[in-house]
């Protein structure tokens, strides 16, 4: 294309495209403390100076690389360059963080849109905001209390969510949507079970990495041989987390010890069980239950009060029948981010519905995923 001014010769057009923004990483006054995980791994605390909003990123173990802060900024700045050129600003950004924790990956992200102009919506799902123990609830508000201050946003563009199953409350039809995993639990299952060269899994039926919750909340029975019980009382009571499933040695060979049964509101069930004889009685029993329950109409969901009915009446089959299994009830971090995409494909346009990942990878020790939701 050339342009041609009045009486002169043409030019050639010589305009340029302008670099892709980037975070403004000195706007961010960052600093490391000592600190522990849920799970007991050495880390160091990433802090935003000042405040309790932070994150961990763990020393010497197989996630380091996937959690440092190196590939961390590399995944704030692929994520943020991504929005910056493919979204617009003439409508409100819903940024939605599945495992959110801490909030200062989502700060940090949620304060550089809004630098460049973006009307933020900001929602975070964690069981940890409102029904884990009553210790980690505490200890998580003056976070969730700093970040809302620090954003300076009316009070109804932050929510706090302990079940992506409310997400439908407060998703408007048609909204441009970001999805935000950083460091989910399944990518540690997904690394193991690479390394060790195992069948892989979907990640709804993946059990570790749920947290702990009354029984009254809870989508998911998390079982564990009680000749495992005093290895797991410390990892699994400190944080509230299940441990992602790991490597024991059976029959000479590796598998993993990943047992459990969990319920979605559709009727879906995963029973992962040993002895068969077990998983057949259970599952045919789920069956019969929430046929029961649906009988007058087949497509209801389920009520949270009837799935908790279900996993409280495996409870007690265990139990009654002396099988050797400890019981922990959980809310599942796989249902939660399936509930979580299907709110979001019913209400967004395919547009502006993206998936932001970081994990660990048994390969280069950590992948970023970019893609649509679908």
């Amino acid at each position: 294309m050339t342009i041609s001014p009045i009486g002169g010769p043409y030019f050639p057009e010589t305009y340029t495209e302008p670099p892709p923004p980037s975070i403004a990483w000195d706007h961010f006054n960052l600093q490391e403390e000592p600190c522990h995980d849920g799970l007991r791994q050495p880390s160091v605390a990433l802090t935003l100076a000042g405040t309790t909003i932070s994150c961990c990123l763990p020393i010497n173990t197989d996630i380091s690389v996937a959690g440092s802060l190196a590939t961390r900024k590399e995944f704030l700045e692929k994520t943020f360059e991504t929005i910056c050129r493919t979204y617009p600003k003439s409508a409100p950004l819903y940024l939605i963080s599945m495992g959110s924790d801490h909030l200062l990956m989502e700060y940090i992200l949620a304060k550089s849109l809004k630098e460049q102009g973006y009307t933020l919506f900001f929602i975070g799902i964690d069981p940890s905001y409102k029904i884990a123990d009553k210790h980690t609830v505490e200890s998580l508000q003056p976070v969730l209390q700093t970040f809302r201050r620090e954003m300076d946003v009316p009070q109804e563009q932050i929510r706090y969510l302990s079940d992506a199953r409310h997400l439908e409350k407060y998703l408007p039809v048609g909204a441009p949507v970001v999805l935000l995993e950083s460091m989910p639990p399944y990518g540690y299952c997904f690394m193991q079970m690479e390394k060790k060269q195992l069948p892989g899994k979907s990640i709804e039926a993946f059990f570790g990495g749920g947290r702990i919750v009354p029984k009254e909340a809870a989508n998911a029975l998390c079982l564990f041989p009680k000749s495992y019980a005093t290895v797991l009382k410390d990892i699994i009571a400190y944080g509230t987390a299940i441990p992602c499933p790991f490597a024991i040695e059976k029959d000479g060979k590796e598998t993993y010890l990943d047992y459990g049964v969990k319920i979605a509101p559709d009727g879906t069930f995963y029973v992962n069980l040993e002895p068969q004889w077990i998983k057949k009685h259970l599952e045919i029993a789920i069956n019969k239950l929430i046929s029961g329950m649906r009988e007058q109409d087949p497509k209801r969901p389920l009520s949270q009060k009837e799935i908790s009915f279900i996993l409280q009446e495996i409870e007690k089959f265990i139990i009654s029948k002396k099988i050797p299994l400890d019981c922990h009830f959980s809310l599942d971090y796989g249902l939660g981010r399936k509930a979580a995409k299907d709110t979001i494909l019913k209400h967004s346009v395919p547009e502006y519905r993206t998936l932001f990942t970081l994990r660990a990878d048994a390969t280069q020790g950590y992948r970023i995923d970019i893609e649509e939701i679908t």
